[in-house]
Order: structure tokens, then sequence, then C-alpha cells
């Protein structure tokens, strides 16, 4: 079964081997470490060649996702793989959960995060809710007079709607305790290090045990779903952290192009500044030589207006003889 080209998962070959870790573990092992009885991956050409190098084969990868979302359907021998949005929708059906199929994947993905997260904190007490909010850097929580649960839980909800930082912080969290309930371990790849550094400490604690427990009562039933469903949540999340990535390059670009137009206006004022001083220097000069030539040309006037520095002609000579013979 080939790879079927879906623009959904082409942004995979755009992640490190890092990001795809979690990927490859959750299509690869089952809950008890061993290889899936019908996984594929480890047998292709890609992974004999590569290993764990996983950046080398995103589309193999890719492929081995569609291939358990072929096997998700009612359809359980169709021997081709389906497009990501189809085991998304698929995966959201299995979960009860609300959507529009002619929505684009990026909402519908919002939309299975808020509905796992909704699910989540509903078990979790209003201190808890508060606890994670803090622990994730919502400072606005902290306008939310008490502990008022049902207020903490829409908060948080509406924060993730808006995306940013918090949307994806609160991403990893689902993303993190799907993976635990389906791996026995949390995400081990960079998808958690791009979130502050006291979320992952807050996800492998107490909050994020509950986040966990809350998750185990969700029908994996079927071995197709036990993978389908972790692994949408883990391309969602990849998508999020590549997006986030973006808007942190991207703002750190403008930074540095905010930081270089002012530095350059600085030298440009520097600049301006010296040459005004260049200028009234030599303005300076100009003056004081002008005025030489002023005293100057008057000296020359004067002395030329002098008699005594006149010379006699022969006549004057003559007619007043200045000696005697």
């Amino acid at each position: 079964m080939a790879y079927k080209y879906d623009s959904d998962l082409e942004f995979l070959k755009r992640l490190s081997s890092n990001d795809l870790k979690d990927l490859f573990d959750v299509l690869v092992y089952d809950e008890d470490g061993t290889l899936r009885m019908n996984e594929e991956l480890t047998s292709s050409t890609e992974y004999q060649r590569y290993g764990h190098d996983y950046a080398k084969y995103p589309r193999r990868i890719a492929e081995e996702l569609q291939h358990y979302g072929g096997n998700s359907f009612m359809n359980f021998f169709r021997n081709e793989g389906v497009l990501y949005k189809e085991i998304l929708c698929d995966a959201c059906d299995h979960l009860d959960i609300n959507y529009n199929e002619r929505s684009a994947t990026s909402l519908i993905e919002k939309n299975m995060f808020s509905k796992l997260l909704e699910d989540s904190l509903e078990n979790m007490s209003g201190r808890e809710i508060k606890e994670l909010c803090n622990e994730l850097g919502m400072t606005n929580i902290d306008k939310v007079i008490g502990e008022n649960k049902q207020v903490l839980i829409a908060s948080t909800l509406t924060l993730f709607q808006t995306g940013g930082s918090h949307s994806y912080a609160l991403a990893v969290s689902v993303a993190d305790a799907m993976v635990r309930q389906t791996l026995e371990h949390g995400l081990s790849s960079v998808v958690g290090k791009v979130v502050l550094k006291k979320t992952l400490g807050i996800l492998a604690g107490p909050i994020g045990w509950v986040i966990t427990g809350a998750l185990v009562s969700i029908n994996l039933a079927g071995p197709a779903y036990r993978v389908t469903v972790p692994a949408c949540v883990l391309v969602a999340t990849l998508r999020k952290k590549l997006k986030a990535e973006q808007e942190a390059e991207q703002a750190r670009l403008k930074a540095e192009q905010a930081e270089q137009e002012a530095k350059l206006k600085a030298e440009q004022e520097a600049g301006k500044t010296e040459k005004m001083w260049y200028l009234a220097i030599i303005s300076i000069v100009l003056i004081g030589l002008a005025v030489l030539a002023v005293f100057y040309m008057k000296g020359k006037h004067h002395s030329s207006n002098n008699p005594n520095n006149n010379p006699k002609s022969g006549v004057e000579k003559l007619k007043n003889p200045s000696h005697k013979n």
C-alpha cells in the first residue's frame, strides 16, 4: 500500500526526528512496549535504512497512519489507506465529538482538543484547574475571583480557543495524557519542550495524572482506534507546535528588524549631529577667514592713504631738495 498524497500531513516533512518520535512510537508500539501486530513500519525499507532518523521518512510514517485509518472503518479489509481528515472525522465520531466535516482540518482538531480538555477539566477541582492555569502561564486566570469551577473551565476553554501559547500548552497537556495512556509514558519528544518549563513538571505531577485519569475512560476499543485516536491527537499537537515555532520565529525576526531600524535611526541621528558639527566648524573657520580678510583689506587701504608711506616722484624731489651739495 503506497502513500496517498495528503496536504494535511505534508507538514510532517518539516519536523525533526525528535518531533516525530512520539508519533512513530504510537504507530509501532503497543501499551506493553511490544510491536503492534498490524504495524508494517519497522519492516519497511525506510526504517531498515534510516532507523530512528524519522525525519528521513515522514511520508512512510504518514502512510502507516493511513493504513490504520483504512482498518478503522467498517470495511476492515479495504487494502488502501485513507486521508488524514477522514481518519480525524472517524476518530471524532468514535469519541462522540461534534464537528462540521466541511470545516478546515485544524478547526476539527480544535474541536477534538476542546472536548478532551473539557472532559479532563470536569474531573478536576477548581483549585487544581487554577493551579494548572497558573503553571501554564495563564496570568489572566488570576482575574477570576475564587475557585468557581464552571467559571474556571469556561475561562480555560476560552483561552484555548483564542490560540497562541496558551492553546498550545493546553494541547500538549492533553497529548501528554493521551500518550501516557497509550504507551505508559508521557511525551518523550521535543513537543512538550516548547512550553514553559514548569508545564512539564506539572504534567508529571498529580494534576497531570488527573488529566490522564479523565482520558482513561475514553473508548479506544479496537486495535485501529488505539492507534488512530492518539495519533490524531499527536498530529494536531505537532501542527500546533510548528505554528507556535513559526509565530515565535516571526516575533523574533520582527524584534530584530525593529532593533535594526532603531539602531539605523540612531546612527543616522548621530551622523546628522556629526555632520552639523562639521558644518558649524567649517562655518566658524570661514567666518574667521572672512574677518581676517576684512582686517587685512582695511589695513592695506589705510597704508595706501598715508602720505608718509608713499614714495616721492622725481619732480617732487627736484622741487623740494632734501639734501645739500
